[in-house]
């Protein structure tokens, strides 16, 4: 029995080692893993989030955030800390993700829906198509209003506060 050539040894070894070194420090680059897709334990029930633009007549997109530069397609991880940014901070992140709806041919007319959705992942079990998420409201926000949170507390933000004073409202 003869040996593989040596071009064909050095690739399967440098192959083992990037495996194994991937492997040790919890590299995710495909095609070589840390082992983590099938390795983490799966929840009963899956939470994540959705964004939809709302058009004149009231009907909502949801917004493509994966057409996006790279750089703005963080919805996810946005979200998750959403509600501890500070009013500015969140009309912010709002004005610029309904310019970018805009670039893509979004319509934001009556603004944009932030929603925190459900997956009860029992009934996937045995099944073929996708769990349906619940959506839940939890968020609004239009150009220069600010962010309001779903159960009507508006957060106000510095420009609100300014047009209070000056109409001789509470700040």
């Amino acid at each position: 029995m003869s040996l593989a050539p040596w071009p064909a040894r050095v690739f399967a070894s440098a192959l083992v080692v990037a495996v194994a070194l991937c492997g040790a420090l919890s590299v995710e680059a495909w095609p070589l893993t840390g082992w983590r897709l099938f390795s983490t334990e799966r929840q009963a029930t899956a939470v994540g989030w959705l964004g939809t633009s709302v058009d004149a007549r009231g009907r909502e997109t949801p917004i493509p955030f994966g057409r996006f530069p790279a750089a703005d397609q963080h919805f996810i991880s946005v979200m998750s800390s959403y509600a501890s940014h500070a009013p500015a901070e969140q009309e912010a992140t709002c004005v610029a993700w309904a310019r970018l709806v805009r670039r893509y041919g979004g319509d934001t007319a009556r603004g944009l829906r932030l929603y925190s959705t459900r997956r009860d992942m029992r009934r996937h079990v045995g099944r073929r198509e996708p769990v349906q998420a619940v959506p839940t409201l939890r968020w609004t926000c239009a150009d220069g209003h600010g962010a309001r949170s779903a159960t009507g507390e508006r957060r106000a933000t510095a420009a609100a506060t300014r047009d209070r004073r000056a109409h001789g409202g509470p700040a």
